[in-house]
């Protein structure tokens, strides 16, 4: 009886630090990932309602995680950023320092220099002038050659990734539909070339959003993700990084 009692707290203690101790020490083992985020609501995980979740950038540091790795997040979005604000916020140390001690770094901007230039009516319509939003579009890719610079400058080391934007507006009238599909094509193709220029890896999202955009946009008054739609912007994401990440 007493040989039974010793193996039973014998066993109870393995199982405790099996549950407590093993985990924590394999985590400590994992590599360290730092991960810094620029960008607008995106980023910061607006949702349809104007609420605040999981983001694309949360997605991704899971998907990181996934293969092994432990993750430091410096998510530096915020809601209302345009590429001017970003370039003001690189001149802070606290994001200067998160971008320098960064193994990657992703970006979604330029959205909000277009929309600006938008009125949006009650009736659900969008009134903008195409040489306003044209000209607002060619300085927000430019502007983004210089985010990725002063980047570089930082970390020259670092892969940063680039997001390119889905169509906002879905619900907008059909016959309104080719002009936005002409818009954002040329602003994408902007940033790709932004992108190219700087060393830098463009992600498209546009034909990932539209394939399903009830569900991936599911407020026809508000451009911003559901959570699904934050997850299938981190799937396109991932296609490109994977390979930075093996299992370990």
């Amino acid at each position: 009886m007493k040989f039974f009692k010793t193996n039973q707290l014998m066993w109870s203690v393995i199982f405790i630090l099996t549950i407590f101790v093993l985990p924590s020490a394999v985590f400590a083992d994992a590599p360290v990932v730092n991960y810094t985020a620029l960008g607008d609501s995106l980023a910061e995980g607006m949702t349809p309602e104007r609420g605040f979740d999981e983001s694309y950038v949360d997605f991704i540091a899971d998907r990181i995680e996934e293969e092994g790795y432990q993750v430091n997040l410096n998510n530096y979005g915020v809601s209302g950023y345009t590429t001017f604000s970003i370039l003001e916020q690189l001149n802070l140390d606290s994001v200067k320092a998160g971008v320098a001690s960064a193994d990657v770094i992703t970006i979604d901007i330029g959205a909000n220099d277009i929309i600006q230039t938008m009125t949006f009516n009650e009736n659900g319509t969008v009134v903008f002038n195409p040489s306003e939003v044209q000209e607002a579009a060619e300085l927000a890719c430019y502007n983004v050659g210089l985010i990725i610079r002063a980047i570089k400058y930082l970390n020259s080391d670092v892969n940063v990734y680039l997001m390119g934007y889905y169509n906002p507006f879905p619900y907008l009238p059909e016959e309104m539909q080719d002009g936005i599909e002409d818009l954002m094509a040329g602003f994408n193709n902007g940033m790709q070339m932004a992108a190219e220029q700087t060393g830098a890896i463009f992600v498209p999202t546009a034909d990932a959003i539209e394939i399903n955009y009830t569900k991936f946009l599911p407020n026809p008054y508000n451009i911003h993700l559901s959570l699904d739609g934050y997850k299938a912007v981190a799937k396109e994401f991932w296609k490109v990084m994977r390979l930075e990440f093996p299992a370990v």
